[in-house]
């Protein structure tokens, strides 16, 4: 008896896991080229967390240095989004130069699972970030940009505005 109510209490555990999610992310399993192609809010943008006492979730607002497509308007006020914290990775693929950044699923955000639901971007106050506001579901959304100059991911979502127009 006790068996059958603990697995009863499991099944129901394990099905709203499973149909948490009903649609996929916004940019769900998008490339490199989708999100430079497709992507209607591009900006070079620089992170301030709001409430950096918070344990479980940050708030940030992003302080907007370039505006790289403006399709849908962004509004340059105030533009806040939350996500759990979590530990913050640092990686650049050296200015995006590394043939691994270019794979499919590669990004600065690692992704456990499917991604189907979106993926887990961490941020980090003054870092500049390269963000596709309407597609944070992909994995290639919220790249760290250290060198505007040398940046090789920047350098191609800049040349891609220019040589393609975003499908609606």
């Amino acid at each position: 008896m006790i068996f059958r109510l603990w697995l009863i209490f499991f099944l129901l555990v394990c099905s709203n896991h499973a149909t948490a999610c009903m649609v996929p992310a916004s940019g769900y399993k998008w490339t490199g080229q989708d999100l430079s192609r497709h992507s209607q809010q591009i900006v070079l943008a620089v992170v301030k967390r709001l409430n950096p006492d918070h344990k479980l979730s940050a708030t940030y607002r992003i302080q907007i240095k370039e505006v790289i497509r403006e399709i849908v308007e962004i509004n340059h006020q105030e533009l806040t989004f939350s996500y759990f914290v979590d530990e913050h990775s640092e990686k650049t693929f050296n200015n995006h130069s590394d043939k691994v950044f270019w794979n499919k699923n590669v990004g600065r955000t690692e992704c456990s699972g499917d991604c189907y639901c979106g993926v887990h971007h961490v941020f980090k106050e003054g870092v500049t970030y390269l963000l596709f506001l309407d597609v944070m579901g992909a994995l290639k959304s919220a790249e760290i940009i250290e060198n505007v100059n040398q940046d090789k991911w920047l350098e191609y979502v800049e040349k891609e505005k220019y040589s393609k127009k975003p499908v609606n």
